[in-house]
């Protein structure tokens, strides 16, 4: 599908700020609604990410698939889900990068991409996965911070089993109280925002 004129000015737009460092996940939402038609079937992570900002309870997709693998899983399975697969940021990256020199833009950096992740963990937390009828939720997905990780992980309904779907290193602030309790459970939704120019996580009305 081919770039009319005004998609590329809002490309253009939302370009100039993945690479000037400014943007925040606001800025992110806006990017993966408006690529996400111009994906093929070897980047599902992209689409996977522009279908669920746009749907946010879905009934199919990769993450959906997450959710039904923890369903398999048994007390004496030792937590271990072999039939799970994650977001693997590397893949992430290459899809990316693939995706806007087909566009015609240079690529991202690596830190760069990264610091979208984290956005895009925030605007994929709480998003619901339903059960084929339509109606039965299946889980969905939340966000656990520790010092040196920030985790986007699935949490099945009626299973106490968190499988990650993605994983990026916790590269920003850190506050008292990570370091006090090891890991935060985000019961709810961070923002990612800028502070001084750089990205900040937001929760309880506190910058982690």
């Amino acid at each position: 599908m081919l770039l009319d004129e005004k998609a590329k000015d809002l490309l253009n737009y939302y370009y100039e700020k993945l690479i000037s460092s400014s943007f925040d996940e606001k800025d992110i939402y806006a990017f993966f609604m408006l690529i996400r038609e111009f994906t093929d079937k070897n980047m599902k992570w992209i689409r996977e990410i522009g279908d669920l900002i746009a749907h946010r309870q879905r009934i199919k997709g990769e993450v959906h698939c997450n959710l039904g693998a923890i369903r398999k899983v048994d007390k004496w399975h030792q937590g271990k889900v072999p039939d799970s697969s994650g977001l693997n940021v590397v893949n992430f990256i290459n899809e990316l990068n693939s995706l806007l020199r087909s566009m015609n833009y240079g690529e991202l950096s690596e830190s760069t991409i990264k610091d979208m992740l984290l956005c895009v963990f925030s605007l994929m937390q709480h998003s619901q996965y339903i059960g084929k009828d339509g109606n039965s939720r299946v889980g969905r997905l939340i966000i656990l911070i520790t010092e040196r990780q920030v985790l986007l992980v699935s949490d099945e309904t009626g299973n106490d089993i968190h499988v990650p779907v993605g994983i990026i290193d916790n590269a920003y602030l850190i506050a008292d109280i990570v370091r006090e309790k090891g890991i935060v459970h985000c019961s709810k939704p961070i923002t990612v925002n800028r502070r001084n120019g750089c990205l900040v996580i937001n929760y309880d009305n506190q910058i982690l």
